[in-house]
């Protein structure tokens, strides 16, 4: 064991360049493993123990190790070398549930500020009303005045850029929106200048939005 140890010292030292983030297996024994990771020093790994992120010893005996790599088993064995990839990356997503009515309503932040959002993907914009956008300290009079035609007649609105919104993980800054005059909308819409930064996929009574870009 010892001249195993030794031997692959000395070709580490001869060794010209390391390859990045790679593994090399310098030493084993039953329940132990001699390692190092992209050039670095050696470690002593038993069982649980963590080399890197992602990164974990499973287990190991005389003839190799097997390693926990971003949840996957990779064997090893004495001497060899494995260049280890990075996990790859997931984009946020949120998965939201369909009321008895078929809506779909989630809590979120404007600005930091917490709101009860209905997603609607027929609305161009977020829109919110004046209480809401006063207690979310948005100075929509100084917006650009418009007007919209509703159920109720043709309403005065502004229209703003809000510095972020949010839902779940889900985050986009700089969204633009439309403040009504109107004090008594019981909750924001959630319009396509947050969603269109979304992909969406429906089965059923789930909605799931995640993050394009």
């Amino acid at each position: 064991m010892l001249t195993r140890i030794i031997f692959a010292l000395v070709a580490m030292l001869l060794a010209k360049s390391v390859v990045a983030n790679q593994i090399t297996i310098y030493g084993l024994s039953d329940g132990k493993a001699v390692v190092s990771h992209a050039g670095g020093k050696l470690k002593v790994l038993r069982p649980g123990d963590t080399l890197a992120e992602g990164i974990k010893l499973h287990s190991a005996d005389k003839a190799s190790a097997v390693f926990l790599i971003h949840g996957r088993k990779q064997h090893f064995t004495l001497g060899q070398n494995i260049s280890v990839s990075s996990a790859p990356s997931q984009a946020p997503r949120l998965s939201i549930t369909a009321d008895s009515s078929g809506h779909f309503f989630a809590q979120g932040t404007i600005n930091g500020g917490a709101i009860r959002f209905l997603v609607d993907t027929g609305a161009t914009k977020v829109f919110l009303g004046a209480s809401d956008a006063r207690r979310l300290g948005i100075n929509y009079l100084k917006g650009t005045i418009g007007y919209s035609s509703t159920a109720g007649g043709t309403i005065r609105v502004y229209h703003v850029s809000l510095d972020t919104v949010q839902i779940g993980d889900l985050s986009a800054a700089g969204v633009q929106a439309v403040v009504s005059e109107k004090d008594d909308t019981p909750f924001a819409l959630l319009g396509m200048s947050f969603l269109n930064r979304m992909r969406m996929d429906r089965d059923g009574d789930q909605l799931t939005l995640t993050k394009r870009f």
